[in-house]
């Protein structure tokens, strides 16, 4: 979220959660926890 300059992690996610791949959708869930998000 802060890397992307996003002003909320919920859009952050909302971009990039439509990739298929359980994978990656981990990855940026663990990665906004260690950024500070929810």
């Amino acid at each position: 979220m802060q890397i992307l300059r996003h002003s909320k992690i919920a859009v952050t996610m909302e971009v990039y959660t439509h990739v298929p791949s359980e994978a990656t959708r981990k990855a940026l869930r663990k990665l906004g926890r260690q950024l500070g998000g929810a």
